[in-house]
């Protein structure tokens, strides 16, 4: 009996592979440098408890949103990182249509940082390349995105001690 080529399992995992890969390749990691929006407005609200944070410390997370839904990423439990990370800069970046919804939700939420307002799409020009993606997160160190991960990672605890023993 003959084998069908076409339904080859392994075949099917090497294309999946590949597709995968092309996809990370679009979003690169490992020493491509952060670009941070110049042209900015920090969005707080009366539960906003941090402060703006630097764009140039040596450590960061750097969230990117166009979404206020359940999936995006602004919904994560950040608040105990960053408190039991003070070193770490967490910014967040938001290019949504409007800042009043942005204020409500923040306020409803209860959102303790302040979000960056990126009144051009700076950030997602230069730094997101499958102009699809509508959230991410970037570690980033000395000003290079060195890995992807949040809150909803089992592992995000640990890749924020690595981040910071890696000096």
């Amino acid at each position: 009996m003959r084998k069908s080529r076409i339904f080859n399992p392994t075949l099917i995992l090497v294309c999946c592979l590949f597709l995968k890969c092309g996809s990370v390749e679009n979003n690169k990691i490992g020493g491509n440098p952060i670009y941070h929006a110049q042209n900015f407005r920090a969005i707080v609200v009366p539960q906003t408890k941090h402060k703006i944070p630097s764009t140039n410390g040596q450590h960061q997370i750097v969230t990117y949103t166009t979404s206020l839904t359940k999936w995006s990423f602004l919904n994560f439990a950040w608040e105990e990182y960053i408190v039991n990370h003070p070193e770490i800069d967490f910014i967040f970046y938001y290019s949504g249509a409007d800042t009043v919804a942005l204020k409500e939700w923040l306020s409803l939420n209860k959102f303790s940082s302040p979000v960056l307002f990126d009144i051009d799409g700076e950030f997602k020009r230069d730094n997101i390349k499958d102009k699809k993606l509508t959230s991410i997160s970037f570690v980033v160190k000395k000003g290079s995105i060195i890995d992807f991960s949040n809150p909803s990672q089992p592992d995000f605890e640990k890749v924020l001690r690595e981040l910071l023993s890696q000096d």
